[in-house]
């Protein structure tokens, strides 16, 4: 399918809504761009709040659909500040294929694109 904005061609990974629901690809990516925008306002807030706060003080997000979108939070950036303390290694990862991930994501964010127009 060719992206209308990009004019490149590309899979769209929520034509199973499309069809099953019957609502059009722009307005499925535009709920998905107002979810991941709404769990980045949320995860910022946290990130915020955790910094010299004690624990009562700490954000928690009572956002519906905060929990069900943590599995894109590997792909929120956040901005890196400075830390007086030295690095570490990063945890081994299980051996994921970038394929095998990419398909897990979209499959959770079919998911609950179906949730939120339920």
């Amino acid at each position: 399918m060719k992206n209308t904005t990009t004019g490149k061609n590309e899979t769209f990974p929520h034509a199973e809504i499309e069809k099953e629901m019957g609502i059009e690809r722009d307005d499925i990516v535009q709920k998905w761009t107002i979810l991941r925008g709404q769990f980045h306002r949320e995860v910022d807030k946290e990130r915020k709040s955790t910094s010299g706060q004690s624990s009562d003080d700490k954000y928690v997000s009572g956002w519906k659909f905060y929990k069900s979108l943590k599995f894109i939070s590997s792909s929120v950036v956040v901005a890196k500040g400075k830390d007086n303390l030295e690095p570490t290694q990063p945890p081994q990862s299980s051996r994921v294929t970038p394929k095998k991930k990419k398909q897990e994501m979209e499959a959770k964010k079919v998911a609950i694109i179906k949730q939120m127009i339920i």
